[in-house]
């Protein structure tokens, strides 16, 4: 049986330069963290993917919806 080879998607931290790798194609203003130095980014661009620091109140906020949303 033939490997199926699956295209890995990263993009580097922009306060270490470290490899954050995502599980899935991410999706725009997404929040994701960098394992390395632990900083919270905001997707902001999708081709090539752009990360940005996130803004703490905007992420503070997401954090809400979602729990309201149990």
């Amino acid at each position: 049986m033939a490997k199926v080879k699956t295209k890995v998607i990263t993009a580097f931290c922009p306060t270490c330069d470290t490899r954050i790798r995502f599980s899935e194609r991410p999706r725009l203003f997404d929040i994701v963290s960098c394992p390395e130095c632990e900083e919270f980014f905001e997707v902001v661009r999708l081709s090539p993917i752009e990360l940005q620091w996130a803004d703490d109140n905007s992420f503070v906020d997401e954090e809400i919806k979602d729990a309201d949303d149990w």
